[in-house]
């Protein structure tokens, strides 16, 4: 009796814990498979350690009474996002922060130790700004989000050999080696201080002997630098519009592309403005108010103090509106340009969606359709 009782009771956890009536398990083996690596992903990096200690929730604590009208989450997300940029430098951080979004950390007492907090629950942090898990113990996967979409647009095969191109901190590309544990991931970045980021995860992830081979990379502004390699899906995820040389780097992908080749493209694109303020935060730290304000405010760090201005990339924040101000990119382009690029290098769109604020593209070269379809 005692035995079926704790065979009930570990049912009930698990059903709990992993199950969602609103999702048909049986009849979507993709999800599943996106659901076991999320699940992996976050066993990895919050159930291993003593990670929730109470520095988090005494961080959490002093920002709440600190009377900001920014919610905590909220002020640590950002924290964490400009931290990696910043490559942890607690300074440059609060200069940052206080320029561009109006946060002044000093006064709200947040110290070095305060940052150290952060960067040891960044993963958590990115797990609950990319929405796929509740911010509450036991920390529950959350089902059907956008993030899901974009992996299931992705779908690759087992086999296949990735490249990211401008892979941020990395994130993305390791979540899509868990799901689909593909033979190799290569993840190529600008940023030298996103690199080291990526390079520090890869080093923690190779004790758990992962199936994917992961690698990181340093491309430049007009090369991937492996052109040499050919890959079965190029992935570009909210990095097209930061290409300098736009032209330049998409011959540099068709070098890495063969018959079978795919090219995944998921871009926000630069909408019409509405008469709500925005501020846009680019390669230079140039802040503009939208035009429809009828002025502007241009103020600009020499390269002397930012660093090397290609290793610059642009600052920006996983919130849309933070305090009624709209935090956007001013490299974003509009789709119609983005097509004429596509068009101009022969390649043709083979889908395409709508996936939140993103519209994704699956790509091929037209010279290979055009054998296919004979």
């Amino acid at each position: 009796m005692l035995l079926k009782r704790s065979s009930f009771l570990f049912f009930c956890l698990f059903t709990s814990f992993f199950w969602n009536p609103n999702i048909n398990l049986a009849q979507d083996s993709l999800t599943l498979k996106i659901i076991k690596g999320l699940n992996r992903y976050r066993d990895i990096h919050l159930f291993n350690g003593d990670l929730f200690d109470t520095s988090f929730f005494k961080l959490t604590s002093k920002i709440d009474q600190s009377n900001t009208s920014f919610p905590p989450g909220e002020i640590i997300d950002l924290i964490y996002t400009y931290t990696k940029w910043a490559d942890t430098n607690f300074i440059e951080v609060c200069r940052v922060l206080k320029r561009y979004c109006d946060l002044d950390l000093k006064k709200m007492n947040f110290q070095r130790s305060d940052l150290e907090t952060v960067l040891k629950h960044g993963h958590f942090l990115n797990m609950v700004s990319n929405g796929f898990i509740s911010m509450e113990p036991p920390f529950k996967l959350i089902y059907d989000t956008v993030l899901y979409e974009e992996f299931k647009f992705c779908h690759l095969n087992s086999l296949d050999k990735v490249i990211e191109i401008g892979a941020g901190d990395g994130f993305f590309s390791v979540l899509l080696g868990m799901i689909y544990n593909n033979q190799s991931i290569i993840l190529t970045e600008l940023n030298s201080s996103y690199l080291k980021f990526i390079d520090r995860d890869l080093d923690y992830l190779k004790s758990y002997k992962l199936g994917t081979i992961y690698k990181s990379w340093k491309g430049s502004s007009t090369s991937t630098g492996l052109e040499d390699s050919t890959f079965d899906k190029i992935i570009i995820r909210n990095t097209f519009h930061h290409f300098r040389k736009k032209d330049m780097m998409l011959q540099s992908i068709m070098k890495s592309m063969n018959d079978e080749s795919e090219l995944i493209i998921l871009e926000p694109f630069k909408k019409r403005t509405s008469n709500n303020k925005t501020i846009y935060l680019n390669e230079d730290f140039e802040v503009k108010l939208n035009p429809l304000d009828n002025h502007s405010t241009n103020t600009k760090d020499s390269i002397n103090e930012l660093g090397n201005k290609e290793e610059i990339l642009t600052i920006t924040t996983r919130t849309d509106t933070i305090k009624g101000v709209n935090y956007s990119c001013s490299k974003k382009i509009y789709e119609h340009k983005f097509l004429k690029y596509i068009a101009k290098h022969n390649l043709k769109i083979i889908e395409k969606k709508k996936i939140g604020e993103l519209y994704a593209y699956r790509i091929k070269k037209a010279r290979i359709l055009e054998k296919a379809e004979l």
